[in-house]
Order: structure tokens, then C-alpha cells, then sequence
């Protein structure tokens, strides 16, 4: 996905998969990184939900337009 099909989502929230290109990462490690460090994704906000990982999508947009990629 590109912030653009993500910003046109109906999702809420994002799941690594799509957001991994973003990242330029792949997913599992996106999911590893929230299991063993939380913090290192906490501008994200990542959601754990027993073992599923989910990323607010507004919150994900924020920080890429204003700290992130984009800005």
C-alpha cells in the first residue's frame, strides 16, 4: 500500500501488511519489533491484540505527514 491508498482506506486501523512497504520492512519484522520493543514503534501506536499487531490509521498518518516520511 502507499500512504495514498492508506489515507482512501475505509480501514481504521492497519495491520503490518499494510504498512510494511511504507516502512520498508517486512511485516513480520514490524510485528517482531512490537513484541520485543514497543517503544521503538510508539510514535505508531501500535495495538497488540493477543498475538495480531494493529496501527490506528489516523495516528499512522499524522506521523507521517508531520515527523515521519512525508514531512
Amino acid at each position: 500500500m502507499t500512504i495514498l491508498d492508506i489515507v482512501d482506506s475505509p480501514k481504521t486501523m492497519l495491520s503490518p501488511e499494510d504498512i510494511s512497504d511504507i516502512l520498508g520492512s517486512d511485516p513480520a519484522t514490524i510485528r517482531l519489533m512490537v513484541q520485543q520493543d514497543a517503544e521503538a514503534l510508539a510514535p505508531l501506536g501500535p495495538v497488540r491484540l493477543g498475538n495480531r499487531v494493529k496501527f490506528p490509521k489516523q495516528r499512522f498518518i499524522v506521523w507521517y505527514f508531520g515527523r515521519g516520511l512525508g514531512g
